[in-house]
């Protein structure tokens, strides 16, 4: 005996399936979920040039220098909403990293300072909000020294000098985000 399936049975077992594909996206979203990291990055936006937040969970490291990396890295990458410009130029890479304790030490390639017609900040500005993304993301940093191939970037004015290095108190920036 052959049992005849109607229009209510094939959108049940449509129905069914859908859920099941909904079941395993959930589950596969919070494995992959699991071991990222929630953080805000900071990026003009188009026209005004004032900082707006952008939440990416990035993939969490085994500490604390390769998460700044990380982060830094994708800084580097450029926003995904389309109303916020680029930080740094696109050629713009992060070197090296070196974290001693609370102070870590920066050194970019040199397309860092050569901003082109996409960036909206100058480079005062680009110090200021990557210092800020810093101190928004990692409480634990206090000092930030930024390098361009191994020399000290030194900013327009504002910032403390100590010999031929540029240290930023990140306590300085601390407000520029919220």
């Amino acid at each position: 005996m052959k049992m005849k399936l109607t229009i209510e049975h094939y959108l049940y077992i449509t129905a069914g399936f859908l859920l099941l594909i909904l079941v395993i996206s959930l589950i596969a979203f919070g494995v992959q979920k699991g071991d990222r990291t929630r953080r805000v990055l900071f990026f003009p936006e188009i026209f005004s040039g004032k900082l707006n937040g952008e939440v990416r969970y990035i993939k969490q490291q085994k500490d604390l220098e390769h998460n700044i990396s990380a982060f830094i890295d994708e800084l580097c990458l450029g926003p995904s909403l389309p109303n916020l410009s680029r930080l740094f130029p696109k050629e713009t890479r992060l070197l090296s990293l070196l974290i001693d304790d609370t102070h870590i030490y920066l050194n970019f390639s040199r397309e860092m300072i050569f901003p082109d017609s996409t960036i909206k900040l100058d480079t005062n500005s680009i110090l200021k909000a990557l210092i800020g993304n810093i101190d928004y993301n990692f409480s634990r940093v206090k000092t930030v020294s930024i390098y361009m191939n191994g020399e000290p970037v030194v900013p327009d004015s504002g910032i403390a000098y100590e010999g031929d290095e540029f240290e930023t108190k990140v306590e300085f920036y601390s407000g520029l985000l919220k």
